[in-house]
C-alpha cells in the first residue's frame, strides 16, 4: 500500500478509501490547502513529497497542477450527484483515476 495525502475540507468517505484500496492507496486527511497561496502550497507539496508521501488526492486543479510540477502521483475521485432533480445535492464516489508523468490509471467501484 502506497501512502496519499488527501487534500479536502472533508475528510475522505468510506467509498473514497474503499476505492483507493483497490489501486493501493491509502488516504491520509491533512485538511485543505489555499491553492492561490502559491509559496505555502509549494512548501507543503514539497513537504509532503519529502515525508514520504507518493502521491496526493485533491479537487483543486491549481493543486493537482502543482503537485505533478512536484513529481508527485495525482489522484482524483470522480464524484456522481445522486439527487434528484430540486433536492439536495447528494455526492458518490464513482471513478478513481491516477496520474503519473507516463500513465494514466482507472478504478471502478
Amino acid at each position: 500500500m502506497t501512502n496519499f495525502v488527501f487534500i479536502s475540507r472533508h475528510a475522505p468517505t468510506e467509498a473514497q478509501c474503499q476505492l483507493a484500496s483497490k489501486a493501493g492507496v491509502v488516504l491520509h486527511h491533512f485538511g485543505d490547502i489555499d491553492a492561490f497561496d502559491d509559496l505555502a502550497s509549494h512548501n507543503k507539496l514539497h513537504g509532503y513529497k519529502r515525508e514520504g508521501f507518493a502521491g496526493i488526492v485533491c479537487v483543486h486543479p491549481v493543486i493537482a497542477l502543482l503537485a505533478y510540477q512536484a513529481g508527485l502521483v495525482v489522484g482524483v475521485f470522480q464524484n456522481i450527484n445522486r439527487a434528484a432533480a430540486g433536492d439536495p445535492l447528494r455526492f458518490e464516489c464513482g471513478m478513481f483515476k491516477l496520474f503519473t508523468p507516463h500513465s494514466e490509471a482507472t478504478f471502478t467501484p
